[in-house]
């Protein structure tokens, strides 16, 4: 996911030089991926807690990661609304949405990173894990969505603050 919403600066990505229809679809090529695999993950824990009668939604982790879940799809709508902006231009500005779904998506890439560093600090974890790696993987954690947060806000600075045209 990190590289589906990097993929627009300039200087990172895997599509460079690519022109930005080709950077839409494999944004959202990625974030479907990532998505999915999200999904997956639920309902495999969900199914793992029903087969050994263990209560769901009781930690933190638990109910950070179901929020991330929600705003993902929340996002999926919110980008479908961007690629589609002219369907409704006279309704609402086009760049609007496009910030809308920017500001979004930034609350949830916070979501996801809370979510993998509660589940780092969980029991299961700490148990399968060494603790050190588990303080490194939350160290990484942090440092990788914040270099991905403060790329897409540098990025798109002139169009959030208002000084760029129409997109």
């Amino acid at each position: 996911m990190m590289e589906a919403i990097c993929i627009f600066t300039h200087d990172l990505g895997l599509l460079p030089e690519k022109a930005k229809g080709w950077k839409v679809t494999a944004h959202w090529f990625l974030q479907s991926l990532g998505l999915f695999a999200a999904g997956f993950g639920f309902i495999a824990v969900y199914y793992n807690k029903d087969l050994f009668s263990k209560p769901h939604f009781v930690s933190w982790h638990a109910w950070i990661g179901l929020a991330t879940i929600g705003m993902t799809i929340l996002q999926v709508g919110m980008g479908l609304g961007t690629k589609h902006a002219y369907w409704y231009r006279y309704f609402i500005k086009p760049v609007r949405i496009k910030n809308s779904h920017l500001a979004l998506g930034i609350v949830t890439l916070f979501l996801s990173c809370s979510s993998l560093i509660l589940g780092s600090a969980s029991a299961w974890f700490q148990r399968e894990s060494n603790a050190s790696f588990a303080y490194v993987f939350m160290a990484v954690c942090i440092l990788v969505h914040w270099l991905a947060a403060l790329n897409t806000l540098s990025t798109h600075k002139k169009r959030l603050l208002g000084k760029a045209g129409e997109d």
